[in-house]
């Protein structure tokens, strides 16, 4: 079997790569840091070691004999640049650099970056892998710099960068919110304004990536991978307050009390050190009305096509969350 390596593999997104791996019969080896939860992987038929991006030796062994790398392990909440930088730029380019030093003969390297590096459509016209980046946000800015530093490699490693949009399904801790604000009976809305964003589900994504790895037409390009391209934020918590049985009272939040809130947001992570989704640095994000997001390259090229309908997708998020606890009936 060939032995891949997945770092970031307990998180999020990492856990169900894992599992998808395994099922595809690959010798899957994890690297975590020791501080790292293993709730999700630590039950799985997976090599895990334990590793910083700042020890070089730890790099060198986790790499040993591997064919494959999805490089997911990055910062997606710092309090400063510097901690974004740390956690998206340096840890990619010592992956890098040890690869290109040991002469590693990876089959492809796998960045899986974010649709917060190229930013929001201007319009309704989603955003294409040919649309100018314009990050709005420091997280955004340390992963253009990323993949810019994959890209400059390309000709000596070989390499391939997802970008996808947000994405849900059980175990996400972001859209969960959207989940628990309607089984509190509430559905708010910021502004006025329809506001439009794309989505993909988790399950569709880790396969998706492996499906890129897998492809030789992938080498050296960018991908950008969606299920749900067209979505209003109003149409995906209908779907969710349907699925859960609640009407729930639809609210208007002003843009002026959404960023009061996020600075006080800032205050308290400084204070506590441990930093938040909402900030203020995050509000340049939340005003945009146009998060679409184009994948038709994938789709022609890898042949990427959603496997989950929607609505079913939702449903199996929302029961995860009611049978893990995150959520009462």
């Amino acid at each position: 079997m060939e032995k891949v390596l997945v770092t970031g593999a307990s998180g999020f997104i990492g856990s169900h790569l894992v599992e998808f791996l395994l099922q595809k019969r690959y010798a899957v080896r994890c690297l975590v840091r020791k501080t790292s939860d293993l709730r999700w992987i630590s039950d799985l038929n997976a090599e895990i070691v334990y590793g910083d991006f700042g020890d070089r030796e730890s790099l060198s062994e986790a790499l040993k004999d591997i064919g494959l790398l999805f490089h997911l392990a990055g910062t997606t909440k710092a309090l400063n640049r510097e901690a974004f930088y740390q956690g998206n730029v340096a840890g990619t380019r010592a992956l890098l650099e040890i690869i290109e030093e040991k002469k590693i003969p990876l089959r492809r390297f796998v960045f899986v970056s974010s649709q917060a590096v190229v930013g929001p459509a201007r319009d309704e016209r989603p955003v294409t892998e040919e649309t100018p980046p314009r990050p709005l946000t420091r997280y955004g800015n340390s992963k253009l710099e990323a993949e810019n530093l994959v890209r400059s490699y390309a000709s000596r490693i070989p390499v391939t960068i997802i970008r996808s949009p947000g994405v849900f399904g059980p175990r996400d801790p972001d859209v969960f919110e959207a989940f628990r604000w309607v089984g509190r009976g509430l559905q708010p809305v910021l502004g006025w304004k329809e506001r439009y964003v794309s989505f993909i589900y988790v399950e569709d994504l880790v396969r998706g990536l492996v499906m890129a790895a897998e492809s030789s037409a992938a080498e050296g390009k960018l991908y950008h991978m969606v299920t749900e391209p067209d979505l209003t934020w109003k149409s995906f918590t209908q779907v969710i307050s349907a699925i859960m049985g609640k009407k729930g009272i639809r609210f208007h939040v002003p843009l002026t009390l959404f960023a009061a809130v996020c600075l006080i947001r800032d205050g308290i992570a400084i204070v506590t050190r441990k930093p938040g989704v909402l900030n203020w640095d995050k509000t340049k994000e939340f005003y945009q009305r146009f998060w679409l997001f184009d994948g038709s390259r994938a789709e022609a090229e890898l042949g990427f096509r959603k496997e989950f309908d929607f609505h079913a997708a939702v449903e199996k998020t929302y029961h995860w969350y009611l049978d893990s606890g995150w959520l009462s009936h």
